[in-house]
Formats: structure tokens, sequence, C-alpha cells
């Protein structure tokens, strides 16, 4: 709800009827000033992660709200409404099975990483291209153990902020189309 009104008021701001810039740049970075005061002391600097996620659905949700409210009204029965709906609802729906689907963590039991240890160790291959120090797992190939989400992902690509998790094996294919439709 706060990232919501931070847009609202950057909008606001940005759309006043006053010619200084000079003010409206004070009032940008006062709101910017009170947003990172707001968000140290009340969400904390752990919780800070979800706020690229929660900035980007905002940013939607005011996109939408505008094209609903001041353009359809307007051009109601244009050909323009349906590739927007098109892309609003797709953008949505692909962000919510990137964000809910595991993105390939590599999970195993303690009797799995006690085995993993003793066959490397065995083999002579406990070195870090095959075996996680950190998890203590096997690493299958193009696997990387993301610092901020304390796994092993296998096919890593990279942890992106809009969703705050990993891009790997599983949710590779539902991130592509997100990409696909922002560019569209």
């Amino acid at each position: 709800a706060s990232c919501l009104t931070v847009m609202w008021a950057i909008g606001y701001v940005m759309n006043l009827s006053s010619d200084s810039w000079l003010l409206k740049g004070c009032l940008l970075l006062f709101l910017l000033v009170g947003m990172a005061l707001f968000m140290r002391h009340s969400v904390g600097l752990k919780n800070l992660r979800y706020l690229p996620t929660a900035l980007m659905l905002s940013s939607v949700f005011w996109m939408s709200v505008t094209w609903f409210f001041w353009f359809m009204p307007d051009i109601l029965c244009n050909e323009q409404n349906f590739p927007f709906t098109f892309y609003v609802v797709g953008l949505l729906y692909f962000f919510y099975k990137t964000w809910r689907t595991d993105p390939g963590c590599i999970k195993s039991s303690e009797e799995d990483k006690k085995e993993n240890i003793v066959a490397l160790a065995e083999a002579g291959c406990l070195d870090f291209r095959t075996f996680c120090t950190s998890c203590l797992v096997r690493k299958p190939l193009r696997s990387v153990h993301c610092l901020l989400c304390d796994s092993c992902v296998a096919r890593y690509d990279q942890h992106s902020l809009w969703i705050a998790q990993c891009i790997g094996k599983s949710n590779s294919r539902n991130e592509g189309e997100i990409q696909v439709l922002q560019n569209s």
C-alpha cells in the first residue's frame, strides 16, 4: 500500500500546475527521503528485497487505472483496448507464475548430504565445481549457489530483483514471457 501511495504522490508532484522545476525537484527529493526513512524504520532492511517487486506491481496498477478511467471511455470501441488488456493480463499472469514457481532449487536430505560428501571424497572429486560447500549438495552442471536465496539453483540465470527470487530451470520460460510482454 505504501508503494501505491508513493507512486501516486510522484505522479501528483509531476502533474502540478506549477512551472517551477525547483519546487517539483524539492518535493520529489522530500518524497524520496521520506520513503527511505519509512522503509528503514517500518519495513526493516531485511524485507527491502521486496521493494522492486512492490514498485513494479504498483506501477502496473497505476498504469491500468489510468488506462481504464482516462483512455478507455474515450476509445471504447477502438482496437487498441484488446492489445493493452491482453498485455497487462499476460504480464500479471506470467509474473505470478514466475514468482510462485520454484526456480529449481536443489534440495536433499541430511542422509543424502552425508552420502554425497563421502562418495565425492572417496572418488577424489570433492571440489567447488561439483560440490556446494554452503548447501553440502552435489551440484549439477550450470547450477550456482545464490547468496541472496541461500540455495543452489539448477540452470541458474540470475537473481531477479523484480520477483525477489532466482531465475532457474523451472521458471526461466515464464520470465522470458514477461520480458517479451514488457517489450511489446
